[in-house]
């Protein structure tokens, strides 16, 4: 097998948490494909001058785009019909930023290397945050086992990582729990059934990172009454893939105690959490942050491509045949990598994640590494989707990936998983990360409820029901499908439904489309093929 590029792995003496992961201040780590030209005269014209004056161009054409939105929205009316003054606004303003940086822009990687850094203050969200890092070690073995489990060990990647004399790594990472549930649990509570959350964020598989994303984890730990480990993954830019995967797969191990099968030297591959960062001195560590946690109590969450990688990460734990947590959630994920869907182009003027075409082409080529973008460890949509855990879906009817998760969920669905997909009517990319946005806190309460459901203090039964506070009805879209329409975005799904572990790979399920605040039409219905 012939690497045309291999990015060199940190000495042993410069492995620090931070180092190992982001071990040289050059940007990218790896070799890139020749960048095809913005695709808009004007991002030509920008990409093409000194950075203060693309920076002042860009502010310029945003301050421009918001303004016509706002008169647009004040004359004729929102994009959408149920968008307040604020949710166009924050829609034009990052919908003018997508546009003025494509992925390929001369100035766009070191903007997203930028924002990478960039971290939410915990405060603004009632957080505690706890930076720690997880502990790897023979990370070579482990890369070696996640190539063979994905099925590309024989595959010419173009960039690979070099692990030659490494016996350990570390990936980074942070807790975070809401201040309503209280400080970070000691050992001494260890035997609480509290549910923990992995959380890995979106991003494109390029930038963004745990401390982008605190909006979301710390609501998602006051929903679910969890605390959450968000994982720092490597970066496309930074570790090729299936780089990210490895340090998932890691932080599961972290947080479970498992180890992967050991190879033909007796060597086994583990994984553990390394005393924390921000602890004081001498004080109690958290509980599963070291001791480790029964699969059953954990749920693994992703935004974005978070929830790709989250889905790549269920099916590295099935082919290790590894034990499955209790149940993921992707919020509005990406999972076609090849961009068929026809929501891609339907959905350009509602969703804000209006890239150049050329660039998220280009941009998905370099996390492909060489691999064909539809391979099913880059595209899990063409994947073996059998046996897998319960599964929450949502996503927004007007964001660009909405068939993404449709058309996974009548896969996974068929496949005899239980998956319950909620698509929330006139919301855009990730709406979640918006509070202001009901839906939004609608989603939330929501995500609590499936982790209630399938979390380790609820009771098991093999029957599943379903219970919906509607005023509007229900109709049937085909045999295997019941649709609820709720009245409003605030109206609570209220899940009765209690299943023996067995029923998380039954040979049949209940197809459930849940249309958030409205619903749902024979327009929706054939866009969609709900």
């Amino acid at each position: 097998m012939h690497n045309q590029h291999t990015t060199q792995s940190p000495s042993a003496a410069a492995c620090t948490p931070r180092s190992a992961f982001r071990p040289s201040p050059s940007y990218p780590l790896i070799a890139l494909p020749p960048a095809p030209p913005p695709s808009t005269m004007l991002g030509k014209l920008s990409h093409s001058l000194p950075l203060p004056m693309h920076l002042a161009l860009a502010s310029a054409s945003t301050a421009a785009s918001v303004s016509t939105a706002v008169l647009s929205h004040m004359l004729d009316g929102p994009v959408r019909s149920s968008w307040n003054l604020l949710t166009t606004l924050t829609h034009a303003a990052i919908k003018s930023v997508m546009v003025n940086h494509p992925p390929q822009g001369r100035h766009s990687l070191g903007i997203v290397r930028l924002a990478t850094q960039f971290s939410v203050p915990a405060f603004m969200f009632d957080a505690s945050v706890e930076q720690t890092s997880v502990l790897v070690r023979h990370p070579e073995q482990v890369s070696a086992l996640v190539k063979e489990a994905l099925d590309v060990a024989q595959q010419p990647l173009t960039n690979t990582v070099d692990y030659a004399g490494m016996h350990t790594r570390y990936v980074p990472g942070e807790w975070v729990r809401h201040k309503s549930l209280g400080p970070l649990p000691t050992d001494s509570v260890a035997a609480s059934d509290e549910p923990v959350i992995l959380y890995l964020h979106g991003g494109a598989h390029i930038f963004m990172s745990p401390r982008t994303h605190r909006v979301i984890t710390s609501k998602i730990s006051q929903a679910c009454g969890a605390s959450v480990f968000a994982a720092d993954y490597r970066l496309a830019l930074d570790g090729p893939f299936p780089s990210a995967i490895e340090d998932a797969l890691a932080c599961y191990l972290a947080l479970t105690g498992l180890s992967l099968p050991t190879d033909d030297s007796g060597i086994a591959c583990q994984a553990s959490f390394r005393a924390s960062q921000s602890r004081p001195s001498g004080a109690a560590p958290a509980i599963g942050h070291h001791r480790p946690v029964s699969p059953s109590r954990i749920f693994v969450m992703g935004d974005s491509s978070g929830g790709c990688l989250s889905l790549q990460l269920m099916q590295t734990l099935k082919s290790l045949n590894l034990p499955m947590p209790a149940g993921i959630a992707m919020l509005s994920p990406f999972l076609d990598h090849e961009i068929k869907s026809a929501s891609f182009h339907n959905n350009w003027n509602s969703d804000f994640l209006s890239l150049d075409l050329d660039g998220i082409d280009w941009a998905m080529k370099i996390y492909a590494n060489g691999l064909p973008r539809g391979h099913p460890a880059i595209s899990p949509l063409n994947g073996k989707l059998w046996g897998l855990p319960p599964m929450l879906i949502q996503s927004g009817d007007s964001e660009v990936v909405t068939d993404d998760a449709v058309h996974f969920h009548r896969l996974a669905t068929a496949a005899g998983n239980q998956v319950e997909l909620q698509i929330y009517k006139d919301m855009f990319h990730v709406f979640h990360t918006f509070p202001f946005i009901p839906q939004s806190s609608d989603a939330m309460d929501r995500i609590g409820q499936f982790v209630r459901t399938f979390g380790p203090s609820a009771e098991r039964d093999v029957d599943s029901a379903v219970s919906v506070d509607s005023s509007e009805t229900s109709s049937d879209t085909d045999d295997a499908a019941s649709v609820s329409t709720p009245s409003s975005s605030r109206t609570r799904a209220t899940h009765t439904s209690h299943c023996k572990d067995t029923c998380r790979h039954a040979a049949s399920s209940i197809l459930r489309v849940s249309l958030v605040g409205g619903a749902i039409t024979q327009e929706h219905i054939q866009a969609h093929q709900i």
